[in-house]
């Protein structure tokens, strides 16, 4: 391996444990506030390959394979990042660092989130009609796009700590 490959596979795998370390933080935070989960219980969310990309949105948990819905953008552009047409792969809509998307499959049923677009996975995603770009087109209630499946864009976020963050709040005095 040469020197360029070899500083692009350590730069891709210390922006990788940065991800992890982020989401692992806000995970933390949520949880440190709210209290002790039984952690026992969870699953894995998916990891990306050594390339940083995502080829999967499920991931294995105690009860069989199931859809991570949320995912975390964290690409730190202030420019935001583009999620794209499914038709025409153009720009729709922009996201930016700190924003939670939620993939666009059924809600009951299993489907795979990520496409392979021209070689390289994408999360298929909705968001409210108001995010896209183009104003004459944000009356529609929702509009599904696409991300970038990759570590450097977005990351997992376990639905039982989003799941666990509600119950806690609903039964916390206000």
């Amino acid at each position: 391996m040469g020197s360029a490959e070899n500083d692009g596979a350590m730069g891709l795998a210390a922006m990788t444990r940065q991800v992890r370390r982020l989401v692992h933080s806000v995970l933390l935070l949520h949880l440190g506030i709210c209290g002790q989960g039984a952690l026992a219980q969870r699953a894995e969310p998916p990891l990306p390959n050594a390339s940083g990309d995502f080829l999967s949105s499920q991931t294995q948990g105690n009860r069989g394979l199931y859809e991570v819905r949320h995912w975390l953008m964290v690409e730190r552009d202030p420019e935001g990042t583009h999620c794209r047409s499914l038709a025409t792969h153009q720009p729709i809509a922009r996201l930016h660092y700190g924003d939670v998307v939620v993939t666009d499959t059924p809600e009951h049923g299993l489907q795979q989130a990520v496409l392979m677009v021209n070689g390289r996975p994408w999360l298929r995603v909705r968001l409210p009609g108001w995010r896209q770009l183009d104003v004459a087109q944000r009356s529609q209630a929702s509009v599904v796009c696409l991300v970038r499946a990759n570590a450097g864009f977005i990351a997992p976020v376990n639905g039982s700590d989003l799941i666990e963050i509600e119950e806690r709040a609903r039964r916390s005095p206000r």
